[in-house]
């Protein structure tokens, strides 16, 4: 679900196995402070807890965050999309989980497109930390994330989104592969495993080649290499579930088409 700052702000503290946490304004407030300098338009994405807050007021209690600083239109990367000129804007996220098995904080960086799909860098453009009970977070880790930002341009990614395609009778034995990649590659960093489902790669066929009202779906000889990328990630975009993989998982799809 999506909230503004000021609600968030309004989240308590949360015990969770006699642990106590800091509240979600307590974490999330000094990254939107060093993003400031840069851009007032935060997007914000929460995924309320289960267990009771120290107030006993569980509807105002995130456990999982992801917070998106959209920087403005002057930091754009410019580039050309079917022939035309097109925008991706960089963004700089912070994003947290406190129930799950190992609580982690994590600042990346990467660009979205006009739809919000988020394209990630490479592997240095994220910072990681354990988030410790009733411990502030470490920001010092904010500042590097923030200049690879702005100095990776993504071009050299993006740029193949027009020079490379698939035609469509090739679309079946895609589909085969996809789904045996997703059972077989995971994503290993100091917060555990992260995988593709397999369900992402049938929805995904879905979206390119049955669902005709699909935004990616086409009857040209030749489907392009951009739908096929949206068509994974837009899901990874939908899913309120899980905010706190979507740079993994962004990684995964890159590996999966060889960007």
């Amino acid at each position: 679900m999506t909230e503004n700052l000021e609600t968030i702000y309004e989240g308590h503290a949360t015990i969770i196995k006699k642990k106590e946490y800091l509240s979600p304004k307590a974490y999330i407030e000094p990254f939107v402070e060093r993003l400031s300098q840069y851009t007032n338009n935060f997007v914000c994405n929460v995924k309320p807890a289960d267990q009771l807050s120290i107030d006993d007021e569980p509807e105002m209690v995130y456990n999982k965050v992801l917070i998106t600083a959209v920087f403005p239109e002057e930091y754009d990367i410019e580039c050309t999309r079917f022939d035309k000129p097109y925008n991706y804007h960089r963004v700089i996220c912070m994003t947290y989980g406190l129930d799950c098995k190992t609580p982690y904080c994590k600042f990346y960086t990467g660009v979205v497109d006009q739809e919000f799909n988020f394209y990630a860098f490479g592997g240095d453009c994220i910072s990681m930390q354990k988030i410790e009970p009733e411990t502030a977070l470490d920001y010092t880790g904010v500042d590097q994330i923030i200049k690879n930002g702005l100095s990776d341009n993504c071009k050299e990614m993006i740029n193949q989104f027009d020079s490379m395609s698939t035609v469509q009778e090739a679309m079946l034995e895609h589909l085969g592969d996809w789904v045996d990649y997703t059972l077989r590659k995971e994503y290993i960093n100091d917060s555990g495993k992260v995988k593709l489902s397999a369900n992402m790669a049938v929805n995904a066929y879905k979206l390119l080649m049955i669902d005709k009202d699909s935004d990616y779906y086409s009857d040209a000889p030749e489907v392009s290499m951009h739908d096929m990328y949206c068509s994974w990630a837009s899901q990874i975009t939908s899913d309120d579930k899980d905010l706190t993989n979507r740079y993994e998982k962004t990684q995964l799809i890159n590996k999966l088409f060889n960007l």
